[in-house]
């Protein structure tokens, strides 16, 4: 028995010690590991005697390289030994400064996926526990996306609890995303996006629950307004219904080089239920005075229905300066 207990008292002392002596060992130990998991590091030290400092991290992964200039993470893994989620001000906090992630072009197709939206985010839930247990706050400053040729930036993204959020803009500049995801423990969850791209402003709200998820979308550009609704059921990725509408729209034929008109106005309807849709569109211009006798007013206006197998076609009258049509009975 007093080997047991003289046992266990040095296995105790050496665990000791080596938490103890972590600041001093685990930057050795993650710049060796590191390359054992394909991951690279450039330098790794310690801050003090709490946070581990990594610079210059490289990581390629199937189609994705992955770069980060500076990671900076708590050496003490307070959010484990916590018998509860760590929150406040003493959360841990995991800081990426300077990263960049390139997807090549082979690799971004992927397969359709089975089930449904409800099925999908609930999986991702099912693994949430874990994640608000295991992983600290997360805060990634300075990112970039690449998508071939397209470069996306991404100024700030932090996870906190079951809340990430994200701003994104492209390299060129002219627009700018936000975006909330929530996914709490217990229904709904959510994702809120608002958008500024150009001179046009556009949001939508995501709703969610084991039953249903509902699509809420608005867009506003100058005086012109539309909005609209989708809803998913707990069975496959096609809605079960849908709507578009806008009774208030008012667009210059100048932006696609119809000039001596006054803005098009009219409205546009659209709705899908039960695998059926329908739509109808109606925009109108006149002559600005004095080109009446120049210029035909514009018309465009179109009534349609169908389901996934046909489109059937109601009425149709389009009349442009070089062409005109119209649907014959």
């Amino acid at each position: 028995f007093r080997r047991l207990v003289k046992a266990v008292a040095i296995l105790l002392l050496l665990v000791l010690s080596l938490g103890l002596t972590m600041p001093f060992w685990l930057p050795w130990l993650v710049s060796g590991l590191g390359p054992r998991f394909g991951v690279e590091i450039g330098t790794s030290e310690r801050l003090g005697f709490s946070r581990l400092q990594l610079e210059d991290v490289r990581l390629l992964q199937g189609g994705a390289t992955v770069a980060v200039d500076r990671v900076s993470t708590p050496i003490w893994p307070l959010w484990l030994m916590a018998g509860e989620e760590v929150d406040g001000a003493d959360r841990p906090e995991i800081r990426i400064d300077g990263w960049r992630v390139e997807f090549s072009g082979s690799d971004r197709e992927a397969s359709p996926a089975d089930g449904s939206l409800s099925e999908v985010v609930q999986t991702v839930r099912n693994v949430m526990p874990k994640v608000r247990r295991y992983v600290p706050e997360i805060v990634a400053l300075n990112g970039q996306v690449s998508l071939g040729d397209r470069v996306f930036l991404l100024d700030r993204v932090q996870w906190r609890a079951s809340e990430l959020t994200a701003t994104m803009s492209p390299e060129n500049g002219g627009w700018q995303v936000s975006g909330v995801l929530r996914l709490p423990a217990s229904d709904p969850w959510s994702v809120s996006i608002s958008a500024q791209p150009w001179e046009a402003e556009l949001s939508a709200t995501v709703l969610g629950t084991a039953e249903k998820t509902r699509v809420e979308f608005g867009f506003d550009w100058q005086v012109s307004a539309l909005s609209g609704q989708i809803v998913f059921g707990d069975v496959g990725f096609l809605p079960e219904t849908a709507r578009i509408q806008s009774d208030l729209l008012s667009l210059d034929p100048g932006l696609v080089g119809l000039d001596g008109y006054e803005p098009v106005s009219g409205v546009v309807h659209g709705s899908w239920s039960e695998d059926h849709y329908t739509i109808e569109v109606d925009l109108r211009a006149s002559p600005v005075d004095g080109e009446s006798d120049l210029h035909a007013p514009l018309v465009a206006s179109l009534r349609a229905e169908g389901d996934l197998e046909e489109t059937r076609l109601q009425s149709l009258e389009l009349q442009v300066p070089w062409a005109s049509a119209r649907l014959s009975e």
